[in-house]
Formats: structure tokens, C-alpha cells, sequence
């Protein structure tokens, strides 16, 4: 799990190979769409994130 971070994941790449399955932590993700979004609308991204 890389969150994202380019750097880390080009680094792992040479290491691991082709079997490295990218990962995202979901708090992370979410909180980076709501960082993206008008306050008014992050109860319904979150309802809709989760379902």
C-alpha cells in the first residue's frame, strides 16, 4: 500500500516486478475527495463512497 506516492511506487517496481498489485488506503482516498469537494457535499460523497 503506497497511498498514492509516485516516488515509492516506481521504487518498488524494479524490486518486486510485475506482481506488485497496487493498493490504495481507503481513508486516504476518501479524504482526498473530500478535499476536493464543497463541504455541502461531503455527506453525500461519503454515503455514496461507501456504498
Amino acid at each position: 500500500m503506497v497511498d498514492g506516492a509516485p516516488g515509492l511506487e516506481a521504487a518498488l517496481g524494479p524490486v518486486v516486478g510485475p506482481r506488485l498489485a497496487d493498493q490504495r488506503c481507503t481513508v486516504h482516498k476518501h479524504r482526498n475527495l473530500l478535499a476536493h469537494r464543497p463541504k455541502h457535499m461531503h455527506e453525500e460523497l461519503g454515503d455514496d463512497y461507501r456504498a
